[in-house]
């Protein structure tokens, strides 16, 4: 340990997976649209659900990522984006994406909780 406490002790755990550098696409690139079932599915293939958390930054390619289309707010683009992933051994789970300063949904904080289908699973913006 270095002395920095928690996040140290965090690390050597291997709590948080680092999933490095993404590019989330799963119906295709060219900026297409996606549903938000579709995003979690691109995530749990990645892996993001596996631990307990995970983090991830997604390529800044506009034409390599797809946009979330079905967000409640609009079109969330993921290019750029930093996708942080929270989650249970119950399948419930909260989905953080930090946006970058430009592109659609630009310069916002979102989360998408799911906590089960009687919780009314759905988007949300922390911060514009």
């Amino acid at each position: 340990m270095s002395g920095y406490g928690i996040t140290d002790a965090v690390a050597a755990a291997n709590v948080v997976r680092n999933l490095g550098t993404v590019t989330i696409a799963p119906v295709g690139g060219g900026s297409q649209s996606c549903t938000t079932a579709q995003f979690i599915t691109a995530l749990t293939a990645l892996g993001a659900f596996a631990q307990t958390a995970s983090v991830m930054k997604c390529t800044w390619d506009y034409a390599g990522n797809n946009d979330i289309s079905d967000t409640g707010f609009g079109a969330l683009e993921i290019s750029g984006c930093i996708i942080e992933t929270f989650t249970d051994t119950g399948g419930q789970y909260i989905v953080r994406v930090t946006s970058p300063s430009t592109g659609t949904g630009a310069g916002g904080i979102h989360e998408y909780v799911n906590h089960g289908a009687g919780y009314v699973p759905g988007w949300r913006r922390v911060y514009t």
